[in-house]
């Protein structure tokens, strides 16, 4: 498998110029698709899906110590990458300089981990926006969330997460 041929919307520096994310804690490396074949017509994000892949290395600084002599990526940090996965759902009209917003996870249900995750693995990272809603200045939305294994194709988590983006107030 040659990853440099997989096609992509963002790759690494995209992201980074997107995300707020940095560095140990940056969790996406490709995103492969948006699809909003299934949006319904009375929302920008319900039926919105975003694919985007993880290469898990040994290299991981979370890994060097989560075990030393066992390296196995924690579930929390599968869940987090959900998370990064959905805020590219997110449409344009909601970047400022074209950056998204800083959304914050609020609710994580039916969450199962399936399989580890170890270094070589390469997660394929799938989210759909399932609900929206507007509560005082915030605005949240659920994601049903699951992370294959590219090479086995074993399941290795599902969740549906909820992200929680602060409305952003115009100054003009």
């Amino acid at each position: 498998m040659n990853l440099d041929s997989t096609p992509y919307v963002y790759d690494w520096d995209a992201i980074k110029s997107r995300m707020p994310h940095r560095y140990p804690f940056l969790f996406i490396d490709r995103v492969l698709s948006i699809d909003e074949s299934e949006l319904q017509a009375n929302s920008a994000m319900i039926g919105k899906k975003v694919h985007s892949m993880k290469c898990v290395t040994g290299n991981e600084l979370v890994l060097q110590g989560h075990f030393p002599d066992l390296s196995v990526m924690p579930g929390v940090l599968l869940i987090e990458m959900l998370g990064q996965c959905a805020m590219f759902a997110l449409p344009e009209s909601f970047h400022v300089n074209e950056k998204m917003p800083t959304g914050f996870l609020c609710k994580v249900d039916k969450c199962r981990f399936r399989s580890f995750t170890k270094p070589g693995d390469v997660l394929d990272i799938f989210v759909k926006c399932v609900n929206e809603k507007a509560q005082s200045n915030s605005l949240f939305f659920t994601f049903e969330g699951r992370i294959i294994e590219r090479n086995t194709q074993k399941l290795v988590c599902e969740a549906n997460v909820m992200a929680c983006i602060e409305k952003i107030q115009s100054t003009t």
